[in-house]
């Protein structure tokens, strides 16, 4: 599997650490209901299949053309941030910096083929995700915001400013507008490869809302 290995994607690990808080942003709940539905080993595969299929890529039936049925059930969990969407990511940043590095066209045939086999494999993997969060939300909203951004005035107060004004969506693609991966992430998940700049922003958000609870 690629690795996260280029700057884009640094902040991947610790979105998947946030989006862990909550179960509501886990990935085991929605595999594991397909699965309950089974009446037999063979049928709980399928329907496992079924379950990943339907917020990846459908009628991925070739080796190079990626089917159009793709990303449209697309979710912001925690195993598919981390298994899918993180190494597909780092597949198109390997082929993008190898095309800039040796001047020459961007491998879109090779990376077309490394991408659809990424989800073939993903489709018919069976390991199994968390149904439980875990860690505290807002705790790890704070840590990322000193982690990145202190406890500077000035940020906290622009920051809020921020937060009361536009919504997380066109925050975080406000600072990440010069990066647009269509084909790499799905649209609703733009903000994902971005600075950590971004996640801080979010993180940020996130406390607020929590405090108001």
């Amino acid at each position: 599997m690629v690795s996260y290995q280029p700057p884009q994607c640094n902040s991947l690990p610790l979105r998947t650490t946030l989006l862990a808080c909550h179960d509501g942003f886990l990935l085991g709940p929605w595999l594991e209901s397909a699965k309950k539905l089974a009446q037999d080993e063979e049928q709980e595969k399928q329907f496992e299949w079924n379950a990943r299929t339907q917020i990846t890529m459908w009628f991925d039936n070739t080796k190079e053309e990626a089917s159009l049925l793709r990303d449209y059930g697309n979710k912001y969990w925690s195993g598919l941030l981390r298994d899918y969407y993180g190494p597909r990511a780092a597949i198109y940043f390997k082929y993008l910096t190898q095309s800039l590095e040796e001047g020459g066209e961007f491998r879109l045939k090779d990376w077309r083929r490394e991408w659809i086999k990424l989800t073939d494999d993903w489709q018919n993997s069976r390991k199994a995700f968390p149904v439980k969060s875990s860690g505290n939300a807002l705790n790890t909203s704070r840590w990322l915001f000193d982690k990145y951004l202190g406890s500077s005035a000035d940020n906290i107060q622009s920051l809020n400013e921020a937060a009361t004004e536009i919504d997380l969506i066109q925050l975080a693609q406000t600072v990440a507008h010069s990066l647009y991966l269509e084909y790499v992430i799905p649209l609703s998940f733009k903000l994902l490869i971005t600075s950590p700049t971004a996640l801080v922003l979010s993180s940020a958000m996130n406390a607020r809302l929590l405090n108001r609870h």
